[in-house]
């Protein structure tokens, strides 16, 4: 430590750290706010229609960590089974992907369940 400033050489970068760590906790605190609108809004939507998409329904179900290839022959079951019993598959604009389809919730219960839905 300086005496004649009082602060160590590391102080600075110290400094830098913590405000980085703090935009972090920031950035991710505002993520997750944004992710629980978003599916909030999904719900109300889906509520209404009885259609979701396959990541509004893995999230309600408490399966949004579920690896990709699942969730394509997920994709794949529930367009065969829909297509079979001449149920609506819905689109919807999604910015990642261009547009999503979407489901029946009595086709995505088949095929996935409810998962966590009903667990009190």
């Amino acid at each position: 430590m300086s005496e004649a400033t009082g602060f160590t050489t590391f102080q600075p970068l110290d400094t830098m750290i913590d405000a980085l760590q703090r935009n972090h906790e920031l950035l991710v605190k505002n993520q997750n706010e944004l992710e629980e609108r978003l599916t909030n809004l999904e719900m109300a939507h889906s509520l209404k229609t009885g259609y979701y998409t396959m990541g509004s329904w893995l999230r309600l179900t408490g399966l949004s960590d579920t690896h990709h290839d699942l969730v394509d022959r997920l994709y794949e079951a529930c367009s065969k089974l829909s297509k079979e019993r001449g149920v609506l598959i819905e689109n919807a604009p999604d910015p990642d992907h261009g547009t999503s389809n979407l489901y029946h919730e009595t086709i995505l219960k088949e095929i996935i369940g409810v998962g966590e839905m009903y667990d009190e």
